[in-house]
């Protein structure tokens, strides 16, 4: 009699043991896609920039995490999803990445078995002018289970939604990575002196080149690519003042772009949007009785804007229009055949 009660008591338990367990879920089925490790979610960001004064600070860049709608089967309710705190990033180094800690909330947090999910996107609202934000966007989702010692992580899953420049991606990833770019741009401008230039019948323009090497990591813009992002030579060429005529600038060759222009005595051309950072070599190639001097014939572009003059001082001109560097030989030529027509005349008054 013992026994039976026994065994109907153990029976019971049993009974009431596995409906503790229903109630709090089926483990998630496994997940068909790319997973990531618990400690592995972490944020990164990079800073691709040519600011010479970053060099010197650091930027804290900080991510939202939100509860998102879950596509999955055995997904929670949202209310059950734990909440996650901001994200802070500290970049310290400009073109290398920065990484957050793990963020995902402890297997400790979760109160049932299923499917949780998250979004996470970048939270800057208010850049600086010259700060393009990342508009990536992530999808997380993370199953946890009935493990040996309560509940675990079973799988997560990481979807890149958007890229950088906020188009579409879609595709599965393994990291939670944010690019930013800060374009530092100045202005550059080429100024024209001409001395002793007088005598001569019309005001003349003076054919002119500036070679821009545009440095490594100056971007235009966020490069969409999904995973990896490589820095790149912006397609456009810098602005042109309309002080300057017939100025083309041509399509970048191997970090280089050569702009070609007119400008008169006393005339500038002006660059804008030129990378601080930029190398700068400027040359003459119209040809005269000059020599073209450089105030800095080559150089780097500054935060500050850059002028670089082209003096051209050409030979002294007498009001006769004859170059003083030519008189000497001129004399040579004068003076034999002045002494010769001396010669023919004295010599006719003494035969006369």
């Amino acid at each position: 009699m013992k026994l039976r009660l026994f065994g109907a008591g153990l029976g019971a338990a049993a009974l009431a043991f596995a409906g503790t367990v229903a109630g709090l879920g089926a483990n998630p089925a496994f997940a068909d896609d790319p997973t990531v490790e618990y400690d592995d979610v972490k944020i990164g960001k990079t800073l691709i920039s040519n600011d010479t004064v970053f060099a010197d600070t650091s930027k804290a860049f900080t991510f939202s995490v939100t509860a998102a709608p879950c596509d999955a089967d055995g997904c929670v309710a949202a209310s059950d999803i734990p909440a996650i705190s901001n994200v802070t990033v500290n970049v310290t180094e400009k073109n290398e990445k920065a990484s957050s800690a793990s963020f995902l909330p402890s297997k400790t947090t979760y109160t049932k078995p299923g499917v949780y999910a998250w979004t996470v996107k970048e939270a800057l609202t208010n850049p600086d002018s010259e700060l393009k934000v990342s508009q990536a966007e992530y999808y997380i989702k993370a199953a946890i289970k009935n493990g040996d010692n309560g509940l675990d992580y079973q799988w997560i899953t990481i979807t890149k939604v958007k890229n950088d420049d906020g188009t579409a991606n879609g595709g599965k990833v393994n990291n939670l990575d944010f690019i930013n770019i800060n374009e530092d741009t100045t202005t550059f401008e080429i100024g024209k002196t001409v001395i002793n230039d007088g005598g001569r019948p019309e005001e003349p323009t003076y054919q002119m080149n500036v070679v821009f090497t545009i440095p490594e990591n100056f971007n235009a813009s966020l490069n969409p690519a999904a995973n990896n992002w490589s820095p790149t030579v912006p397609a456009v060429a810098p602005a042109q003042d309309t002080e300057a005529t017939g100025t083309t600038c041509g399509e970048p060759v191997s970090g280089k772009i050569t702009c070609s222009f007119s400008v008169a005595k006393d005339k500038k051309a002006k660059f804008t949007g030129v990378p601080v950072g930029a190398e700068y070599e400027v040359t003459e190639t119209t040809e005269g009785d000059f020599e073209p001097a450089y105030s800095a014939k080559k150089g780097t572009v500054t935060e500050t804007p850059v002028t670089v003059t082209v003096t051209n001082t050409y030979a002294d001109i007498p009001p006769t229009g004859v170059l003083l560097s030519y008189a000497p030989y001129a004399l040579m030529v004068i003076i034999p055949v002045a002494a010769l027509a001396g010669y023919v005349v004295v010599r006719r008054k003494i035969t006369a």
